[in-house]
């Protein structure tokens, strides 16, 4: 049974959108992701940012498995107002204060965007020769394939 976030009425969620949300996995397990925000070839998260993919609502009722929840979802451009009626199981986190959570969201994503930056420059130091080196024997083969368009001599 997933455990839910303590939440009340009057504060502030921030929850995972439905569009980034697998119900066939725990909320820890769906969030595990953010350390890899676009990186890991697995991922989508590096096509939406954080206000899409993690909005903060104000909580205007709380039941036992939902709540209902007022704010502004943004897909892409677009936003639109938003009433509704929320899964529990979706809050990443609970606070009077909004703000905090939007740090708290900013802080996430931050993480794997580091974790991303640090693995691409570790993974580009040893790539990048690799490349050079396989683009530069396919150059090479080009000339030599196609002397007429390549070779010193050319007829103009």
């Amino acid at each position: 049974m997933t455990k839910f976030i303590d939440i009340e009425a009057g504060g502030y969620a921030l929850v995972l959108d439905d569009a980034h949300f697998d119900p066939s996995k725990d909320i820890s397990e769906n969030l595990s992701v953010l350390a890899s925000c676009g990186y890991d070839f697995t991922s989508n998260w590096d096509r939406d940012d954080p206000e899409a993919m993690m909005p903060v609502l104000r909580v205007a009722k709380v039941m036992p498995k939902t709540f209902l929840a007022e704010g502004e979802l943004r897909h892409g451009a677009r936003r639109e107002a938003y009433s509704g009626r929320r899964y529990r199981e979706d809050v990443v986190a609970f606070s009077s204060d909004q703000k905090e959570l939007l740090t708290l969201r900013d802080r996430l994503f931050e993480i794997g965007e580091r974790a991303d930056r640090e693995i691409k420059a570790r993974a580009d130091k040893v790539v990048l020769p690799i490349v050079e080196q396989f683009r530069k024997q396919a150059l090479t083969e080009l000339h030599e394939a196609l002397p007429e368009h390549f070779g010193e001599a050319r007829d103009v």
